[in-house]
């Protein structure tokens, strides 16, 4: 079974104060991501330039317009086609170009055209730069034009290569060493690289901070995701996690407008890595999520931050760790079938292609990555050379990121991940072509183009992050994202290149982007839909998931209607009742799946503290043949089990002891006497042992240890064909489009679920403690005081108190158990290792096991309930089963008749 660590969400709330306070506390650091991955935009700008000449310019001619500086002539000046003619002091008159220069021989004729001898020069005296807009850039610092133009390139090339880097070294650090710590290095090293950036001597030293800078900057955006994932419950998830992206957006805004005001490039590079600087002075404060904690295994720690969680959102009752992952029960890391991955083994990126259906799976994620960034950044290089302002394009390109992440977050809440990013992978591809048909001339439907193409692409790449999160276990979620985020970086490495391929052929960088969106599109339908799916946290439990989405389950919903369809039961709880009529099920009806959806688990459930006699407790509303018939078909089935090499894994043996009176019962002998073994009236011998006594009963009956029987169940429900999910349940029609018939053995929770007031619970307190010389059960006749020896314990009780729902031990009443137990048996005063539990019996006058239609509107939801055992369900339990099985059966054949009912 599956550690739902999800559920801790339920009783915390979704997005409470405290997750506020994380989640904008952490994604304020994203604007900070997003403003250094587009500095360079204004950075590396080659503004217009020309060779610089040895002497003072008195006269600068261009076409037939003269000036006397060249500051004058450069909004003359729009193309490198043509030259400066400019005139020095010492009367040599020049033609300037951009990476050449020319000297003439004839200096009387200052005219622009020019047919007479002149000397090529090279350009050894710097160039000068056009100032209008930017003071100074690392172009203008470096001279890095003409034969260093290729340097200038480089620059975003080399910081996406980092960001590369620090997405697979950091997301692989933060599975293994915590999402905090990471997040104080990434975040602290975006501020101190972000500001060594500005006061850089040379171009190499620039190339080398600015690709640390890009590590951190990549870590911190890779483990700020998970981050908040983690901390943000399935209901506010979406929006939550793109709107990181909406952070990362502002970041590019904010660069648009700090490349406007400040145009010095260091002066430029220090304001925008100030906006580190407040999240550095409290970025101390985050603590680690509850979810690495408890993969850990680091249970106190997490419940530390879950009881700081539950009191900012004022959750007068926080969850309990015991509730999630059950780390006291030695049965649990035995339980069989479940080959969940020990917590403290660390993964690498092999771990992505364990097996096939992961490794098709990484390779169609890591694309949708790579095309994503591919386009992201293809389609903003080109906006920004599409004309007008600049500033204001680039504030364009980031702005129109938020209508795109809050259409996605609907259509992901709506639709689904998968639904949503298919159709926008496919529409960007349609993009492309429409910008390869549209001719140039149409300015204003190319620039529309080109926004409506980064919109497409802006969803599918906003919900990429969230989407992989989803789909991989706890302890590879962040190198999942990093590795992503990896490819991602590829893509933003090859893009500026394939940009360059404009040369070749104007739309080839448009044909490359539309190509690997629409295979994007097309592979991505082989990934199942994560919505609304509580996270996995092991590759066993991502398998269980798996085995659901598989392809026979597919075609399982496409033939549904057309006899070939599978009938799909769920059954709620999973307790003792849950899991064996769920097993039941499994075993009798043909062609159907089982389901099993719980909130708790072995050893979480009041069947784990039941002492598991088979011996009957008495329904008043339910006729003795009747439960004679559930008893009867219980100590059969069990009998099989107990002579079978399955006995010792499932907890049941024979027991013989007796079961005594102070007044003679009326019923003599019990209607159930014939079908124990060697029912008897005890001699006066043996009445001796008990002289508070006036008569009793010897006989052999059969005793379940009931966490290791549970576990056995379980096995063999998975044996099966079965699942086993954690969820809690809150309304029955939350299953009514996954699932055709639900079976409701919720016992105590049926009072809320179904709104059976009649159930109430019997508040049993019950001591289990080491005695092994007691092997001999007694029983006091009205049921109250027993001795029950078992495989590892002896169970010692009890109580029944009618309406009380209180959970916690009381010391009073495990004295007086233990005092009533020892007044039987003495020898119980030298009993060790003495453990209390508590637990709730479901109990009503009547089990009941009924067939009801529920009525919701024009929609109508099969419900076959089997609850309300009390302190008998041991007993009858197979049995009650078998007639819930029954009354499936009758379900499933009224659903075949409405499927072939003629619609007229």
């Amino acid at each position: 079974m599956a550690r739902n660590f999800e559920l801790l969400f339920d009783s915390l709330g979704h997005f409470g104060r405290y997750q506020a306070w994380v989640y904008f506390a952490s994604v304020f650091q994203s604007i900070s991501c997003g403003i250094h991955y587009l500095a360079s935009v204004f950075l590396a700008v080659t503004p217009k330039f020309i060779c610089s000449v040895p002497g003072n310019v008195s006269s600068v001619l261009i076409y037939n317009s003269s000036s006397s500086r060249i500051e004058d002539a450069w909004a003359l000046w729009t193309s490198a086609q043509h030259y400066i003619l400019v005139q020095l002091e010492n009367g040599d008159v020049w033609e300037l170009n951009q990476c050449s220069r020319s000297k003439r021989e004839d200096i009387s004729n200052f005219t622009y055209e020019y047919s007479g001898n002149k000397t090529d020069v090279p350009c050894t005296d710097g160039f000068i730069y056009d100032q209008t807009k930017w003071q100074s850039t690392i172009v203008t610092e470096w001279d890095l034009v003409c034969q260093r133009e290729w340097l200038a390139k480089l620059t975003q090339p080399t910081f996406m290569l980092g960001v590369l880097f620090g997405a697979v070294i950091f997301g692989d650090i933060a599975d293994r060493m915590g999402r905090r710590p990471v997040m104080w290095f990434t975040s602290t090293g975006q501020f101190i690289f972000g500001i060594a950036v500005a006061f850089t001597f040379d171009y190499t030293s620039f190339v080398i901070v600015r690709f640390l800078l890009a590590m951190v900057s990549s870590g911190y955006l890779v483990v700020v995701f998970v981050y908040v994932t983690e901390y943000i419950g399935i209901k506010a998830r979406t929006w939550a996690s793109m709107h990181v992206h909406a952070f990362f957006a502002l970041g590019i805004m904010v660069v648009a407008l700090v490349g406007y005001l400040a145009p010095t490039w260091w002066v430029y590079q220090i304001c925008l890595s100030v906006t580190t600087l407040p999240f550095v002075l409290c970025c101390w404060m985050l603590p680690e999520t509850p979810f690495w904690l408890l993969t850990e295994g680091r249970y106190e720690e997490a419940q530390k931050v879950i009881n700081v969680m539950a009191r900012w959102n004022k959750v007068s009752t926080p969850c309990k760790i015991s509730e999630l992952c059950p780390v006291q029960d030695d049965l649990v890391s035995s339980r069989t079938g479940d080959n969940d991955i020990s917590p403290v083994k660390k993964h690498n990126i092999l771990d992505l292609f364990h097996n096939w259906h992961i490794a098709r799976r990484t390779i169609t994620v890591w694309l949708i990555w790579f095309t994503g960034s591919l386009g992201y950044y293809v389609f903003s290089l080109s906006s920004v050379n599409l004309g007008g302002n600049e500033y204001l394009n680039l504030f364009l390109i980031g702005a129109v990121e938020l209508p795109a992440y809050v259409l996605a977050c609907i259509g992901m809440d709506k639709l689904g991940r998968r639904n949503t990013l298919i159709p926008f992978l496919i529409s960007s591809a349609v993009i492309c072509a429409l910008v390869m048909v549209i001719p140039q001339d149409y300015s204003v439907l190319v620039i529309a183009a080109n926004m409506a193409g980064k919109f497409a692409i802006g969803v599918a790449f906003g919900l990429i992050y969230l989407y992989t999160a989803e789909l991989y276990p706890t302890v590879a979620r962040t190198l999942a994202v990093g590795s992503g985020s990896m490819m991602c970086r590829v893509g933003s490495v090859v893009a500026p290149f394939c940009v360059y391929l404009s040369s070749v052929w104007i739309f080839m960088p448009q044909l490359i982007v539309g190509v690997m969106a629409f295979l994007s599109g097309v592979l991505t339908l082989m990934l199942p839909e994560t919505l609304g799916k509580p996270l996995t946290n092991t590759w066993a439990e991502l398998n269980e998931h798996m085995k659901k989405d598989s392809g026979s389950e597919k075609v399982r919903i496409l033939l549904k209607g057309k006899n070939m369809a599978k009938a799909k039961i769920a059954v709620i709880g999973a307790g003792l009742i849950g899991l064996s009529t769920a097993v039941c099920i499994s075993e009798s009806v043909s062609d159907c799946s089982v389901t099993v959806i719980a909130d708790r688990f072995t050893p979480n459930t009041t069947s784990d503290v039941a002492a598991g006699m088979l011996i009957p407790h008495i329904y008043p509303d339910t006729p003795d043949h009747q439960q004679k018939q559930w008893f009867k078909e219980t100590f059969d089935y069990l009998s099989v089990i107990c002579n079978s090499s399955e006995a010792s894994e499932a907890g049941i043996h024979l027991v013989s002891g007796w079961q005594i009176f102070k007044t003679i019962p009326e019923e003599k002998p019990p209607f159930w006497s014939d079908v124990v073994l060697g029912f008897r009236s005890m001699t006066e011998q043996e009445m001796k042992k008990f002289p508070q006594h006036k008569c009793g009963q010897a006989f052999t009956t059969l005793k379940c240890d009931c966490p290791p029987y549970l576990l056995w169940l379980e096995k063999r429900l998975k044996r099966n064909g079965g699942q086993v999910h954690a969820r809690k349940i809150r309304d029955l029609w939350e299953l009514r489009n996954d699932y055709d018939i639900i079976v409701n053995c919720s016992g105590i929770g049926s009072r809320k679920l179904v709104g059976d007031l009649e159930i109430h619970p019997v508040r049993g307190q019950v001591l289990k403690v080491k005695a092994p010389w007691v092997t001999h059960f007694i029983r006091d006749g009205d049921g109250l005081t027993y001795i029950y020896p078992g495989i590892h314990n002896i169970t010692l009780g009890g109580t029944r108190q009618k309406g009380n729902w209180k959970l916690s031990p009381d010391p009073s009443i495990s004295k007086d158990i233990l005092g009533r137990c020892c007044a039987l048996e003495p020898s119980l005063q030298a009993a060790q290792d003495i453990k209390v539990r508590v637990g709730l019996r479901p109990s009503r006058s009547a089990v009941r096991v009924q067939k009801e239609i529920l009525v919701r509107g024009s929609g109508k939801l099969l419900v076959v309930h089997n609850y309300g055992h009390g302190g008998g369900g041991f007993s009858v339990h197979q049995g009650t089963a078998k007639e819930a099985t029954q009354l499936v059966k009758e379900c499933i054949a009224a659903l075949e008749m409405s499927r072939h009912k003629p619609k007229l």
